[in-house]
């Protein structure tokens, strides 16, 4: 009886001893993650270009709303005349940016995308509102010597010309499509994500999942969650949406690491689709909690992965427009210490 009174302490003791490691573990990793929440949400309001004005951010407005116009006119189904409203902010921010930063090359970037909307529009024999012509001789005239983004027109055989050639052409040859026409095979999908999970991984823990929607009407729901596939979304044969398994996260300090891991693989991604000619763009997941909660509950997604992004996927058709997207100087990505 004493022995097994001595054997009952001892465990007593261990079990205590564990719950008090326990919660001392859990209760440390709440206050990091707190640290690490609260040092970046400060610096999000303090910095971020929704709460702060700066040159940058201003030009990052002027990149954000001449790419919309610049989609506009790679559209597989575009309509003329469209974007009236954009077209005129663009104006009126192409001269306000340029008072005050001089002519960056996002404003000549701007000019040369109003140029191409008004060649396209002239070459269709269409019609535009007065104040539009008003606005696009006015930009020709000012900026006389920028010349027009021409859109790429390129056959499917070009655009995937360059897929088994080196590093540099293969990589710069890979684009967004918005243009999709006919279906593209599962297999290949899955053997695009094998490729893919090779990527590196923090300490290997591969946190990413990603949910392969085939069925048309399920796709179709999903997109009408989703803000920017509008004009092309339904032309897509496949949506691949990207997540991530906080189960995988064992660190407050981890808090925001697990959307570096997935944005690593979603890359390498859709250097793999490319690779198995399978066309594809990269959607934003900038959804509020209920549509988030929808498109949980329509794909039965488990509540510990998070939601990052969507790749619409297809074939292309023989002929199709390419967004140029111009990149700025690479001067202004690095900096050497």
């Amino acid at each position: 009886m004493k022995e097994y009174l001595k054997q009952f302490t001892v465990l007593k003791k261990c079990y205590h001893f564990l719950m008090h490691t326990y919660n001392t573990f859990f209760i440390t990793q709440r206050r990091i993650s707190n640290q690490v929440f609260e040092y970046n949400k400060k610096r999000f309001f303090k910095y971020s270009g929704v709460f702060r004005n700066s040159k940058v951010k201003d030009l990052s407005y002027l990149t954000w709303l001449y790419h919309v116009i610049e989609k506009g006119l790679a559209m597989p189904n575009m309509r003329l005349g469209f974007g009236h409203d954009k077209i005129v902010e663009l104006y009126y921010l192409i001269n306000t940016d340029m008072k005050r930063y001089g002519i960056s090359k996002s404003v000549t970037d701007a000019v040369s995308v109003l140029k191409e909307y008004k060649r396209v529009h002239e070459n269709a024999n269409y019609r535009l509102p007065s104040d539009i012509m008003e606005i696009l001789e006015d930009i020709s005239n000012t900026f006389a010597d920028i010349k027009p983004m021409n859109q790429t027109e390129v056959t499917k055989e070009e655009y995937y010309s360059s897929i088994n050639k080196d590093f540099k052409d293969f990589s710069m040859s890979r684009h967004s499509v918005r243009n999709f026409s006919g279906s593209v095979s599962l297999d290949d999908i899955k053997k695009a994500i094998d490729l893919a999970h090779y990527c590196p991984s923090a300490c290997n823990r591969q946190p990413v999942r990603v949910h392969i929607v085939s069925d048309p009407k399920m796709k179709n729901e999903c997109l009408k969650l989703q803000n920017g596939n509008r004009g092309f979304g339904y032309l897509a044969d496949k949506l691949l949406i990207m997540t991530g398994d906080l189960s995988t996260v064992l660190g407050g300090q981890e808090f925001f690491d697990l959307g570096n891991q997935v944005g690593i693989f979603t890359m390498n991604l859709c250097y793999a689709l490319h690779y198995y000619r399978i066309a594809h763009c990269v959607l934003n997941w900038y959804a509020m909690p209920s549509q988030d909660k929808q498109l949980r509950k329509l794909l039965n997604i488990p509540d510990e992965e998070t939601i990052f992004s969507f790749i619409v996927c297809g074939d292309v058709p023989e002929k199709f427009k390419l967004v140029m997207s111009p990149r700025i100087p690479v001067e202004q990505i690095y900096t050497i210490h």
